[in-house]
């Protein structure tokens, strides 16, 4: 007889971006909230689909060689895992799915200039594990900068 463990997370992302004056990082649309319900005792739960309603739009007129990182404001529970994957506006080069923490994560580097780069598509994937700790709701920030 299997067991099953329940176990509803839902975690909503809010998103901040930083800018200077002649470069900016604009984000548009807000991911929907991850929902984790159940899973059998001792194994992983189902996780969401990744989500990809959200998008960036930059300009770099500075010179090449900018980055865009981005870093959480409190870590994520035991057991749960947030990843963020930014499109390539053009040029540059994209880490792929990068793990966020609450220090800077670098998620696209070697950018060139770029008068105006929009619709780049961001990618948020969010897992547990069977080792998650519960949690009932939880919002976390995860602030982008362009430098």
């Amino acid at each position: 007889m299997s067991k099953i463990l329940l176990l509803c997370c839902y975690f909503s992302i809010c998103h901040t971006s930083l800018f200077g004056l002649l470069n900016s990082l604009s984000l548009s649309g807000s991911p929907s909230t991850f929902v984790v319900i159940s899973a059998v005792a001792g194994s992983n739960p189902t996780s969401p689909p990744n989500n990809t309603s959200t998008s960036y739009t930059i300009v770099n007129v500075l010179g090449g060689g900018a980055s865009i990182v981005a870093s959480l404001n409190t870590a994520m529970p035991t057991g749960i895992t947030l990843k963020v994957q930014l499109a390539t506006p053009g040029s540059g080069t994209s880490a792929g799915l990068v793990t966020m923490t609450t220090t800077n994560q670098n998620l696209l580097t070697g950018i060139g200039i770029i008068a105006l780069s929009g619709g780049n598509q961001i990618t948020y994937n969010f897992t547990a594990t069977a080792q998650a700790t519960p949690v009932a709701t939880g919002t976390r920030t995860l602030t982008y900068t362009l430098q």
